[in-house]
């Protein structure tokens, strides 16, 4: 697998890109791509996103340093950050979700992390 691709939010007109490897070359990937400083790494594996203020499109990194179905801790990774994206894609795009109105997260969620498992290693 490249150490980044793109992946479908569809509907929604969101970019999301996701990193497999090292943060420090996703970091500089990132501002090459989008000529944003991601800073130094605080985390196992980070989902942030990419604003108006940030640039002309709105874009989502995903970024786990590993991504094997066979390990836990990667598939456990892979699911909390689609889902922190899959919430920042509708709270970009204005859709309020609660515990009454879930599912456009619950299918968001679920679409963006098939993605990223179809993208793991075995």
């Amino acid at each position: 697998m490249a150490p980044a691709r793109q992946i479908s939010a569809a509907p929604y007109p969101i970019r999301v890109w996701l990193f497999v490897g090292p943060w420090m070359d996703m970091a500089a990937w990132a501002l090459k791509r989008f000529k944003c400083d991601v800073g130094r790494q605080t985390h196992d594996a980070a989902a942030f996103g990419f604003g108006p203020e940030d640039g002309p499109d709105l874009a989502r990194i995903v970024w786990l340093p590993s991504l094997c179905r066979d390990v836990a801790e990667d598939v456990l990774s892979a699911s909390h950050e689609a889902l922190h994206t899959a919430w920042w894609i509708l709270d970009q795009v204005g859709v309020k979700t609660s515990a009454d109105n879930s599912e456009a997260l619950a299918y968001l969620h679920e679409s963006l992390f098939r993605q990223i498992l179809a993208a793991a290693t075995p």
